[in-house]
């Protein structure tokens, strides 16, 4: 569908930010503090009556004792024209694939 790059994948500043942010913020012993940010949007129209939507999910976690690990996740989400429904679309399938640390790690 796409290829994958850094951890970053192109999330720029707001990536970066989390970390700086939850440095400053966070009091010491406090909750994990989660960050996600949708990169890397796709959107392919499926005949008249489907659509399939794929991007990339990152999850920042800052931790109580300070550490911070990041996480990728590609995700796909199948929607279908349905007429009858309230809004017109609906959501039919789901899929998530956590990206292996090689690809997210990779410089």
């Amino acid at each position: 569908l796409s290829v994958f790059f850094s951890v970053v994948c192109g999330a720029r500043k707001g990536f970066h930010e989390h970390y700086f942010q939850s440095a400053k913020e966070a009091p010491p012993g406090a909750a994990p503090r989660i960050h996600q940010t949708i990169v890397s949007p796709a959107v392919r129209k499926i005949g008249p009556e489907g659509c399939i939507v794929t991007y990339v999910r990152i999850v920042q976690v800052a931790t109580k004792s300070g550490e911070h690990q990041s996480l990728a996740f590609e995700e796909t989400r199948v929607w279908e024209r349905r007429p009858g429904s309230k809004y017109g679309w609906v959501h039919v399938h789901f899929h998530r694939s956590r990206v292996p640390a090689s690809y997210t790690n990779s410089s």
